[in-house]
C-alpha cells in the first residue's frame, strides 16, 4: 500500500510540474495568443482593437552591481509567442515597448600630489532588444527583424519598437530576446610613505553600474477583414445595372 501510495504521489508531483510548463492561451476579441512557457505574458486590456500584455519575464531585467574588484556580467530574457487571428480578423501591427534606466557611477580620479597617486575606474552597460514576427513555415532566412540597442545609458528613457505584420498570414510567430550587459573597473590610490622607509599603501574605490527594463508592454492592434463579395453578389449586381440601362431606354424611347 505505501509503495502504490508512494508511486501516485510521484505520478501526481510530475503531472503538477508539467502542467506548470504548459504553454497558456489568451483569447482578446481579435486574436488568441499562446504564451509558450505559460508565466510570461499577462493581458492588461483589450479594447477599441487594441491588447495590452505584460511581459512579465522581460520586466525581470533589473541589475545593479557595485564592486571594489573588476567585474563583467549579465543576461539574457527570451519569450516566444504564437498568435492566431480569429474568423473576421487580421492582426496590423506589433509593439515592443516601455521605459529602461541605466546609471553609471565610476569612481572619481583626484589629480596625483606627492606622496599620493589616484586613478579613477570606469562603468559601463549595454542592452539590445531583438524582435521579429514571422510566418512560422517561413525560411528563417527570410525573416524580418527590428533591432533596438542602448550603450553607457546614464538615464531613463521611453522606447518602441514596432514590427508591421502587413505580409504575415493569419497565424504567426513573435520571438523576442533582451541582452542586459554590465561592466566596471575601480578606481583607487597608493600613498608612497617618506624618503627612506620600504612599501607603500594602497586602496580601491568601487564603481556602480546599474540598468533596469520597466513596466515592458506588448501590444497587438488588430482590425475586421474587409468583406469580400462573393461572384453571385457581382452577378447579380450586374444584373441590377442592365436592368435600369433597359428601364432608362424605355423611358427615353
Amino acid at each position: 500500500m505505501a509503495h502504490s501510495l508512494s508511486a501516485l504521489a510521484a505520478v501526481l508531483a510530475f503531472c503538477l510540474s508539467s502542467s506548470a510548463l504548459a504553454g497558456t492561451t489568451i483569447e482578446t476579441q481579435g486574436f488568441t495568443i499562446d504564451d509558450r512557457w505559460g508565466v510570461s505574458l499577462k493581458l492588461l486590456s483589450d479594447s477599441n482593437n487594441v491588447a495590452k500584455f505584460d511581459l512579465t519575464n522581460i520586466a525581470t531585467i533589473d541589475y545593479s552591481v557595485t564592486e571594489r574588484y573588476e567585474w563583467n556580467g549579465g543576461d539574457m530574457k527570451f519569450d516566444f509567442f504564437s498568435v492566431s487571428a480569429r474568423d473576421g480578423y487580421r492582426v496590423t501591427s506589433i509593439e515592443y515597448s516601455g521605459v529602461i534606466s541605466g546609471e553609471l557611477i565610476p569612481a572619481p580620479d583626484y589629480p596625483d600630489k606627492w606622496p599620493n597617486s589616484y586613478w579613477g575606474g570606469t562603468a559601463t552597460n549595454s542592452s539590445q532588444a531583438t524582435f521579429s514576427a514571422y510566418d512560422p513555415d517561413a525560411h528563417p532566412a527570410n525573416y524580418v527583424q527590428k533591432v533596438l540597442t542602448f550603450n553607457n545609458l546614464n538615464e531613463t528613457v521611453p522606447f518602441s519598437l514596432q514590427n508591421s505584420t502587413l505580409l504575415l498570414p493569419q497565424a504567426f510567430q513573435i520571438d523576442l530576446n533582451v541582452s542586459a550587459w554590465l561592466g566596471l573597473t575601480p578606481g583607487g590610490g597608493d600613498w608612497f610613505p617618506g624618503q627612506g622607509d620600504e612599501g607603500y599603501y594602497s586602496w580601491t574605490t568601487p564603481s556602480t553600474t546599474k540598468l533596469r527594463v520597466l513596466n515592458p508592454v506588448l501590444t497587438l492592434t488588430y482590425a475586421p477583414l474587409s468583406a469580400v463579395p462573393e461572384p453571385s453578389t457581382y452577378a447579380m449586381l450586374l444584373a441590377g445595372l442592365a436592368l435600369c440601362g433597359i428601364v432608362r431606354r424605355r423611358r427615353a424611347g
